[in-house]
C-alpha cells in the first residue's frame, strides 16, 4: 500500500473507532460469525443488503453478495456497501456500542481528517480508495475504460455518417414528392451502417445533439430501433421477423416515408400546428400514405406495418393515436418497439417550436405512460436496454463532479449506477484526462441530477464527447 493510502485508510479495532470515521470494510468478527446459524445469517442479509462479503465455505475463501451467504459459512469480511446502509458505515457513539454488542471486532476505516476539508481532498480520497479496490473490481474498471474509449472512437467516426444519412433521407423524400421513388442510395447507406456496426454509436449521438423533426428523426429512430431490437433478439435468443439486419434498419428509416406526400412547406415548417388544424390533420395522414407507398414498392409486410402502426396507442381515444381503425393489440413486437422509440426521439430531439428533454427526463416521463400508451412488457424491454440514464446523458454526481454516462448496466446490476466519464471535477475544473467512475463499485458516489447538454455545452456536446480521453 502506498504512503498516501496509508495516511487515508487505517485498520482499527472496535475500541479504537472514533466518531466521523467512515467504515469501508468489516474485517474481524467474534466466534458467532463462524459456521453461522440461521439467526446470524438472517441478521446479516437484512442489515447489510446490497453489500459484498468474503466467506470461508468448505475450506475455500470465496467472494459473494451478502444475499448469497449460507448457514455454515464463516464470515471473513463485509465490504462494498451501498449508500442505503450509511448508518452502518459512518461511525458515531451509538454505532460503536451496537458493533460491540454484535461482536464486530475490527474494521478498515477512513480517518475523520481525510473525509472533510475540500473538494480536492475528496478527489484525493477517491483516488486513494480506487487503489485499494479488490483485484476483481480493478479489472472491471480497466475493462470499463477500454469499452468506453472504444465507444468514443466509434462515435467520433460516426458523426459524418449520421449527417450523410440525414441528407439522404431528405433527398429521398424530395424525390418521392415528385413521383421519383428510388431507394438505392438509402439501401447503400444501410449496408454501410450495418457493415460497420454503427448503430450503438449513432444511437448515442441522439442524446448529444439537436435534431430536426423529420430527416434526422428518421435516422435517429432507425439506428436506435436497430440497436435495441437486435440486442433484445440476441440476448433472449429469439427469431427476428426480418430476413436480414439490413431489412430491419431500412424499415425503421422508412417509418415516416409517408411524410414525403405532404407539402414541403408543412413538413419543414418551424411553426407548431394546432391539434385541430388542417396542417395537423394532413400530418396525421402520413402513416397511411407511407404504408401505401411501401406496398407499391413491394416492401415486406413487416416494414409496411411499422410505417402504418408507429403512432397507434393502447388508448385510442388519444388524439396522438392514429390511424383510428387499428387496435394496439394487433401490433407485433417490432411495431410496438418502434412506436416507443419514435416517442423517445421526439422528446429528446430539439425542435424549433419546443425545448428538448434530457434523456433521463424522457425516460421518467415515458414511465408514467405505461398502461396508457403502451404495455408494461414493451416498456420493460425498452427500459432495460436504455437504462435510467441513457448513454450520452450528462449527469452531476454526489460530489458535484460532472460527466457523461457511458453504458447501460447489465441486467443483474443497478440501473441507477452506470459508468460515468468525468469532464469536470468537484471544483468545476475541466479535465483533460477523463476519469471513469464505475458506480457499481464506487458506493460512496451516486448520481445527484441530470443536465441538458445543450444548456451546459451548447452545440459542442457531441464534440466534447468525441474528444474524451478516458482513464481509470
Amino acid at each position: 500500500m502506498n504512503n498516501s493510502v496509508k495516511k487515508l485508510v487505517e485498520a482499527v479495532s472496535v475500541d479504537k473507532l472514533k466518531a466521523d470515521m467512515i467504515i469501508i470494510a468489516y474485517t474481524g468478527f467474534s466466534n458467532q460469525y463462524r459456521n453461522i446459524n440461521p439467526r446470524v445469517c438472517g441478521f446479516l442479509k437484512l442489515n447489510f443488503a446490497g453489500s459484498k462479503t468474503v466467506v470461508l465455505r468448505d475450506n475455500v475463501k470465496i467472494e459473494v453478495p451478502i444475499e448469497a451467504i449460507r448457514m455454515g459459512d464463516s464470515i471473513l469480511k463485509i465490504f462494498s456497501f451501498p449508500n442505503s446502509i450509511e448508518k452502518l458505515t459512518r461511525v458515531n457513539h451509538k454505532l460503536i456500542a451496537a458493533l460491540k454488542k454484535r461482536g464486530m471486532l475490527s474494521f478498515s476505516v477512513i480517518k475523520p481528517n481525510c473525509t472533510k476539508i475540500t473538494n480536492t481532498g475528496k478527489e484525493n480520497n477517491q483516488r486513494a480508495l480506487r487503489s485499494i479496490l479488490p483485484k476483481k473490481d480493478r479489472q472491471r474498471l480497466a475493462h470499463g475504460v477500454e469499452l468506453s474509449n472504444k465507444l468514443v472512437e466509434r462515435v467520433r467516426s460516426c458523426k459524418l455518417q449520421h449527417d450523410q444519412g440525414t441528407s439522404i433521407v431528405e433527398n429521398l423524400m424530395d424525390k418521392a414528392r415528385s413521383g421519383q421513388v428510388c431507394i438505392q442510395e438509402i439501401e447503400n447507406y444501410v449496408e454501410t451502417v450495418v457493415r460497420n456496426s454503427s448503430t450503438e454509436a449513432m444511437s448515442a449521438i441522439i442524446n448529444l445533439r439537436a435534431s430536426d423533426q423529420t430527416y434526422s428523426h428518421c435516422i435517429d429512430v432507425g439506428v436506435l430501433f436497430q440497436h435495441l431490437y437486435f440486442t433484445h433478439i440476441e440476448q433472449k435468443k429469439k427469431r427476428s421477423i426480418f430476413q436480414t439486419k439490413n431489412q430491419a434498419l431500412l424499415g425503421a428509416f422508412l417509418h415516416d416515408f409517408g411524410k414525403s406526400q405532404l407539402p414541403k412547406e408543412i413538413l419543414d415548417s418551424k411553426v407548431r400546428f394546432g391539434s385541430d388544424s388542417k396542417e395537423m390533420q394532413m400530418m396525421r395522414s402520413h402513416p397511411y400514405f407511407g404504408a401505401k407507398l411501401l406496398k407499391t414498392m413491394n416492401m415486406p409486410d413487416s416494414i409496411i406495418n411499422m410505417s402504418l402502426c408507429h403512432h397507434i396507442k393502447m388508448d385510442q381515444s388519444l388524439n396522438t393515436s392514429y390511424p383510428s381503425k387499428i387496435s394496439y393489440s394487433d401490433l407485433n413486437l417490432e411495431s410496438r418497439l418502434l412506436a416507443l422509440v419514435d416517442i423517445y426521439q421526439a422528446l429528446v430531439g430539439k425542435r424549433n417550436y419546443k425545448r428538448s428533454w434530457t434523456p433521463p427526463q424522457a425516460m421518467r416521463y415515458l414511465s408514467a405512460l405505461v398502461g396508457i400508451e403502451y404495455t408494461p412488457e414493451i416498456w420493460n424491454l425498452f427500459f432495460r436496454l436504455m437504462g435510467e440514464y441513457p448513454i450520452g446523458s450528462l449527469v452531476v454526481l454526489s460530489d458535484d463532479s460532472m460527466g457523461f454516462v457511458m453504458n447501460v448496466p447489465k441486467e443483474e446490476e443497478d440501473l441507477l449506477r452506470p459508468l460515468v466519464a468525468l469532464i469536470r471535477n468537484a471544483e468545476g475544473k475541466n479535465l483533460k484526462n477523463n476519469t471513469l467512475v464505475d458506480l457499481q463499485i464506487e458506493n460512496n458516489l451516486s448520481i445527484k441530477s441530470d443536465l441538458d447538454v445543450l444548456d451546459i455545452l451548447n452545440n459542442n456536446a457531441l464534440n466534447e464527447f468525441s474528444e474524451l480521453k478516458i482513464v481509470a
